[in-house]
């Protein structure tokens, strides 16, 4: 049975393949789809990791036990949508054929849904009143969900 991310059924011939290929420099080998999952998920959580981390240093110490309190919340509530996305995602990308586009990486939902992420991500690092402890209960929750399901 196939899966609506199999390729076409149609043979092409040997001289279409070779011209479909010829041109199409983003067809890549299924393993490095997983590769570019895990960067563009795993170097961002690495990187809000860090400065979650690097917030913690300027809260003051008589609120560091609620902080992590809350950062471990955010841990467990980023967890569990992430082990879901992940899974759905290495799935996805397992049922493509053994070369195949670099946008096929995520389907449209998941493209838009690292767009909103980036759009919320800086809109939270310039918003004035967003408190240091947000940011850092917030950031290292987050970041630390998004490398560790770096799997495959």
């Amino acid at each position: 049975m196939r899966t609506k991310y199999e390729a076409n059924p149609k043979s092409l011939t040997s001289e279409e393949e070779r011209r479909h290929t010829k041109y199409n420099f983003t067809m890549v080998a299924k393993q490095y789809l997983y590769l570019l999952a895990a960067l563009i998920w795993g170097a961002p959580g690495v990187s809000i990791t860090i400065k979650g981390v690097g917030a913690y240093l300027n809260v003051p110490h008589d609120k560091l036990w609620w902080l992590l309190l809350i950062t471990v919340g955010v841990t467990i509530f980023f967890f569990s949508i992430f082990s879901i996305v992940s899974t759905r995602y290495i799935n996805r990308i397992s049922s493509l054929p053994d070369k195949c586009p670099l946008y096929q990486t995520f389907p449209l939902k998941g493209w838009l849904l690292i767009l909103l992420m980036m759009g919320l991500g800086v809109a939270l690092k310039f918003a004035p009143f967003i408190p240091i402890e947000l940011t850092a209960s917030f950031y290292s929750g987050l970041g630390s969900v998004s490398y560790t399901h770096l799997r495959a």
